[in-house]
């Protein structure tokens, strides 16, 4: 065997209240690698806010935002075509005017947030150049969760794309990627 050597790993957080699952949160930061990331400048965390997918709800999250301080509103999966039956998210469906809610969000200081899902991301250069040319704020990577080698390169190579957002369903993530999101894939809330 040839030191140092790494392994895939899966962790669980346990806790008796909420308050120690979150004291208990640093397992996964010292198993974790150092980041491998020169620059984390473009790394700005904070609140989300999903908005139904229409132009009147995407407006109407904007303002929610500002009054409630948000820094985001996202578009879950859908705002492009069905999540697992289409493969481009270079054009929202009807009910979105992606413009009219970008330039709102720009001109309060909000972020918008995109969901993309993996079956989008065979371009993820071109796709996310894209976003970055119409002011995308950054993408929460959708329903990832085969765990396979292929999806964790996949979702390595997004790391040097400034995104605030989790990955839903993930596993592992490269540095500077979150997970804890309950989508609409989880049940509950389908607004």
């Amino acid at each position: 065997m040839t030191t140092p050597f790494a392994t895939p790993w899966r962790a669980v957080v346990t806790g008796s209240t909420h308050a120690e699952l979150v004291h208990n949160a640093e397992l996964v930061l010292n198993l974790a690698p150092v980041n491998a990331l020169a620059d984390t400048s473009w790394i700005r965390p904070g609140e989300v806010f999903r908005c139904q997918l229409t132009t009147a709800a995407g407006t109407a999250g904007v303002d929610f935002a500002v009054a409630r301080g948000p820094q985001y509103i996202e578009y879950d999966s859908g705002w492009y075509d069905p999540e697992r039956s289409s493969t481009d998210a270079t054009k929202s469906i009807p009910e979105i005017d992606l413009p009219t809610v970008l330039s709102n969000a720009a001109a309060k200081a909000i972020g918008l947030l995109l969901c993309v899902n993996p079956m989008a991301l065979a371009d993820a250069d071109s796709l996310f150049g894209l976003y970055k040319s119409w002011g995308v704020a950054g993408v929460k990577l959708g329903f990832i969760n085969d765990g396979t080698q292929a999806t964790t390169n996949q979702m390595v190579g997004t790391a040097n794309y400034p995104s605030p957002a989790p990955g839903r369903g993930a596993n592992r993530l490269p540095p500077g990627r979150c997970v804890g999101s309950r989508g609409r894939d989880a049940g509950g809330n389908r607004g």
